[in-house]
This record gives C-alpha cells, structure tokens and sequence, in this order.
C-alpha cells in the first residue's frame, strides 16, 4: 500500500521590525547657555554610543528647571531602552511626558516600550495617540499595523500598512508587512510584489530577502530562490541574536527546500544540516530533513528527525503523518494507526492522513 505524505515545509521570518522615529519636539525656550550646550553634548554623545558620558550630561540638564528638561528625560529613556531596561524607560518616558505632554517623541518611544513588554493593548494606545498629532507619520503608521498585527487584528494591520505605504511609498518595512500577510492568506502574487518592491527599497535586509526567496520557492523559479537565499546569508552569517538566528536557521532551511526541489539532495542534506547547528531545536529543519531521508528510503534516519520535529512543534500535523507512513513501511501499524491519528486531532479535515487511516485500519 502506498500511503500518502506531505513534502516541504517553506520557513518565513516573522520579525516585529519595530522602529523609532525622530518626531519634531516642542523647541526649547530660553533654558540657558549651560543647559542648551550641555544638551548639545549629550545628543552629539549618544549618536555615537557614549552613553555613559550622554547620561551624565542629561541628569545635569534634566535637575534643572527648564524647557529642555522633558527632551533630556526622552532621550535617557531612549538611552535605557537602548539598554536593554526597559522598564526604566518606561518611567522616563512618562516623566517626559508630565513634564511637556505636547513632546510626541516621547509618547511615541513610551509606545515601543509598551511593545517590547509585549503589552500591545497599551502600545495600540499610545501610537493612535501619537498619529493623532502627526497624521502624516508613515513611521508611526507601520509601528501601528505591526501592533495590530500582534492583536490579531489583520484587517486593521493592512490598512495601516497601506496608509504607512501611502504616506511613504518607499517605506520597505510597511512593503513587507503586507507581503507577510499576502503570503499569509496563500495570496501568492502580492506577496511576490510587496516583498520585491521591499527588497528593491532595502536590498540589505536579509529577512525581506529571506521571505521572497520562499515566494520565489512557491511560484517554482528556485535559482531566483537559492539567490536570494544565498544573499541573505551573505548578509549577516553570525546572527548576533536568538531572534536572528532563528532566522538564519530558516535561511538555511529555506535555501535546502530550493536544492531538494530541484533534485539536488547533496546540497539539501548540507543545508538542512548547517540550519541545525545554528538551532538544534528548529522543527522545520528536522522535518525536511526527515522528508529528504524518506525519500531516500532511509527509514530509521526519516523516523528519527520527525520525532525531532514533533517534540519541538507538537502541532506539526504533517510530520505525524508521515511518520505514520514512515513506521507503517517499516511494519510497525500500531504506531503509524497512533501518528495518523494524531495529525488528525490537530487537523481533522486532512485528507491525507483520512486515507491513510482508512487503509490501515482495514488491513491493508
């Protein structure tokens, strides 16, 4: 009996792609020389990373009693934010904005914070109130849909991508946004033009170049895929991050997917491979690999790497279903009856794994 099984698995990055924005302040009255020029120095030192020396200028402006006061308390926000302490820019941020509520930088930046402390009810908040000043902000904008996104908000999120698109038609970001949903709702040929009018705007940007080399791997032209996958590795090959090397590990994957597509399993094994060191635990990677095993008819290897992918995603349906078929060539029934069944409790309408319980329940 041939029982049926499901192939690859595309990986796309899903990165926040979170940005600040410089937004007009209100202007300094008259503060004083000292302040204005500390001021000045503080800035000057925080655009080129001292920010110990930018910290110990903006506490000296912030205790006087001025209209620089709320602008130095903004940027030690930023500067704390840049930290990593989020928290403590929080409370900057909030003192700026008792301080002057009319300084919208600082009720932009507070809507960041709230972002990364991933409470997106309070940043949606912060960054309405935000556009609310500065209508024509396509920044704020993108900020805005990618907030949406996290509330499950997708019709929201795209208009807000198209007003940030609208206001600033070479916003890259915002390009790409839309084309992560596009390709989200199996919309193939937007996603291939928002992603390639992204890539075009920022052909740096190894996570838009990532996601339209899988375009490119779903509309069948895979040397246009591998191209792109191989320019995003080029990119940035140590990923300084978790967040970034699990974008590289999808890289890796993606570009096997492309060389396993085109019959080429040699360079498929060695990209799946190098996407594991990077991260051990990447299910999609052990999935794929367990597919190219399975395909060479190596069992022991296909059961083992889709064991891997499903500790790592319980929810992979696919890989219990062909794991089912994996053990059922190898005659254990049981346990493929067992995976076919599991794939059809994540996903009771998959019609491969239907069949494939079917035939096994009856012998056959």
């Amino acid at each position: 009996m041939k029982y049926l099984m499901h192939t690859v698995i595309a990986s796309l990055v899903a990165s926040s792609g979170m940005f600040s924005t410089q937004v007009a302040g209100k202007p300094a009255s008259e503060s004083g020389a000292d302040a204005i020029s500390l001021f000045d120095r503080a800035k000057a030192a925080y655009a080129t990373g001292r920010f110990s020396e930018a910290q110990t200028y903006l506490k000296k402006v912030s205790a006087s009693d001025n209209s620089l006061k709320a602008e130095a308390l903004n940027l030690l926000g930023k500067i704390a934010h840049k930290k990593g302490d989020v928290a403590e820019a929080k409370s900057l941020y909030e003192k700026a904005l008792a301080q002057d509520p009319s300084l919208n930088e600082a009720r932009f930046n507070l809507g960041i914070a709230f972002f990364d402390s991933k409470d997106y009810t309070e940043a949606e908040k912060l960054f309405v109130k935000s556009l609310a000043v500065t209508p024509s902000s396509s920044d704020i904008q993108y900020n805005l849909a990618v907030t949406y996104e996290r509330l499950g908000k997708k019709a929201d999120a795209i208009c807000s991508y198209e007003k940030a698109v609208e206001l600033d038609d070479k916003n890259a970001l915002a390009h790409f946004g839309l084309g992560k949903i596009a390709f989200a709702d199996h919309d193939v040929d937007r996603a291939y033009q928002e992603y390639r009018t992204a890539a075009a705007l920022d052909p740096n940007n190894p996570d838009i170049l990532n996601n339209l080399g899988c375009v490119y791997n779903a509309i069948g032209k895979y040397p246009e895929a591998i191209d792109c996958f191989q320019k995003a590795l080029a990119l940035d090959p140590n990923y300084a991050n978790a967040q970034r090397n699990l974008g590289y590990a999808q890289a890796r994957t993606s570009l096997g997917i492309s060389y396993f597509k085109q019959g080429d399993n040699k360079k498929a094994l060695a990209e799946y491979n190098q996407a594991l060191k990077i991260d051990p635990d990447y299910a999609d990677a052990h999935y794929n690999l367990a597919v190219l095993y399975q395909t060479d008819n190596d069992l022991k290897q296909a059961i083992l790497h889709y064991r891997l992918a499903i500790k790592n995603d319980a929810s992979n349906a696919l890989a219990h279903n062909n794991l089912g078929v994996a053990l059922a060539k190898t005659g254990d029934k049981d346990g493929a009856k067992g995976e076919f069944e599991a794939a059809l409790s994540i996903k009771p309408n998959y019609q491969e794994a239907q069949a494939n319980l079917s035939d096994i329940s009856q012998g056959k």
